[in-house]
Order: C-alpha cells, then sequence, then structure tokens
C-alpha cells in the first residue's frame, strides 16, 4: 500500500509543478489563417469562458471532498488508508486541472501571436487599450508564472517545507508528501495544502477568465472594425465605378432633329 501511495504522490508532484512538455504546447497552436478560422477561434475564446465556470464547480466539489476527509480526520484524528488515497485522487485531479488551464492558456497565447500577425489593427488595440502591442501575450506568460510560484508556495508552506526545498521531480518533496501518511500531524498538513491549493486554482481561474474576455472582446471589436472599414471601401468604390462608366441614357444633340 505505501510503494502504491508513493507512486501515486510522484505523479502527482509531477503533474502538480511540472512545467507542460513542448509536445503539449506545439497542440495548442491556432492557426489563423481565414476569415472562417478566425471566428471559430474566436468562437474557441468564447466558449473557454463558459468551460472556466464549469472549472471552478469541479474545484469546489473537490474543496467539498477535501473538507470532507478534514471533518473525518478531526472525528478519529486521523485518516486510514483508503481516506488518504481519497486525499491523494483529489491532489492529482487539482493537479489534472493544473494542466488543463495551463493548456488553455498556451492555445489563446497562440491565438493572439497569430491574431497579431494576420491583422496589425489588433495589435493597434492593445497598444490603444492596454498599452502594449502584444498586452494578452504578456498577461498569459505572467499569468503562468503566477500560478506556479502560487501553488509551489502553497505547497511548501503548508507542507512545512524550507525556502531552499524544491518540489520539481525532488525526492524531497516526495518523500515529504510520502511521509505525511505516517503521521496525524502531516495527515493535517496534506488535508490544509490541498485545500488550499483548490481554494487558489479557483482564483487563478478566475484571473485567467478576466484576461481571456478582455482578449475575446478586442478580436470582436477588431473584427468588427475591419468589416465596417471593408464594406465602406466596398461602397466608395462601387460609387467611383459607377461615377466613370458610361451611360445608357441616348445624348440629346445626337438624337435631337430639326426638319
Amino acid at each position: 500500500m505505501k510503494q502504491y501511495i508513493k507512486q501515486l504522490i510522484a505523479v502527482v508532484l509531477a503533474s502538480l509543478f511540472a512545467a507542460m512538455p513542448p509536445f503539449a504546447r506545439a497542440s495548442a497552436v491556432v492557426a489563423a489563417t481565414e476569415p472562417t478560422q478566425i471566428m471559430n477561434n474566436i468562437q474557441l475564446m468564447l466558449s473557454y469562458i463558459e468551460q472556466y465556470e464549469t472549472d471552478i464547480n469541479t474545484i469546489n466539489q473537490l474543496t467539498t471532498q477535501i473538507e470532507s476527509l478534514k471533518v473525518q480526520y478531526q472525528n478519529l484524528q486521523k485518516l486510514d488508508p483508503q481516506q488518504w488515497l481519497r486525499l491523494m485522487q483529489s491532489f492529482l485531479n487539482l493537479a489534472q486541472m493544473r494542466q488543463k488551464i495551463l493548456g488553455y492558456s498556451w492555445t489563446l497565447e497562440n491565438f493572439d501571436t497569430a491574431y497579431e500577425q494576420r491583422f496589425p489593427t489588433y495589435a493597434e488595440m492593445q497598444q490603444q487599450n492596454y498599452g502594449s502591442a502584444d498586452y494578452f501575450t504578456k498577461q498569459y506568460t505572467d499569468w503562468r508564472d503566477q500560478t506556479d510560484s502560487d501553488l509551489k508556495e502553497t505547497f511548501k508552506y503548508y507542507m512545512k517545507m524550507g525556502d531552499d526545498d524544491k518540489l520539481q521531480k525532488d525526492e524531497d518533496a516526495l518523500d515529504q508528501l510520502a511521509a505525511a501518511s505516517d503521521n496525524a500531524t502531516g495527515q493535517m498538513q496534506a488535508i490544509q495544502t490541498g485545500n488550499q491549493i483548490a481554494v487558489a486554482m479557483a482564483r487563478h481561474i478566475l484571473e485567467l477568465k478576466t484576461i481571456t474576455n478582455q482578449q475575446a472582446q478586442t478580436a470582436l471589436k477588431e473584427q468588427q472594425q475591419r468589416l465596417q472599414n471593408e464594406k465602406a471601401n466596398d461602397a466608395r468604390t462601387s460609387a467611383v465605378y459607377d461615377a466613370s462608366a458610361p451611360t445608357d441614357k441616348p445624348n440629346a444633340k445626337y438624337h435631337s432633329i430639326n426638319w
């Protein structure tokens, strides 16, 4: 049982704190080359905004599960092996959610880059509204850095780890969490850690929702303005063509004959 727990913890730590592998980032690339694809990508952003609410509800459910384990711990002053495994499963679910929301941010950042390359006015709007032509790219980068930092610091704080302790595939962190299963104090630390990580993730998803909403509104505004400009240009072109085209009305001086 303990070996299985240690293997599960290893998976949790690798998922919760490791950076996304290159292939995961590459798969998030969005090609913005055609108007239809652009609109599809905007719809994708809007669907992510809705998905964030679902993800927050999922995290709230995990928080409830962890709170129930806390109550069981308080009643018995210890978690039995099955309860401990449920706690570790909650950690794993949180880790998988972290990977999921990081994937969102990479997809949205790649869309931002492609959209800027396709339509320079999109970057101009970012400069005008937010003071930076690549505002959203910076926002997603900063968001990932801050999210990872908060999760690591939360883990270290509630697991009573020192500032010099590392987490990413580090045996010290693995032993720290594995050892928590052997004593009541360590179990309570793990419960508190899981609870606080869930709270932090819910907060960061709300922050991601704000960034995505701003990006979607900017992209929609850019598209609307661009289409209006194109329509106005077409109208002017049509007017110029109509003015220069020969008329079908007969010229009076050739058809007015006086006998």
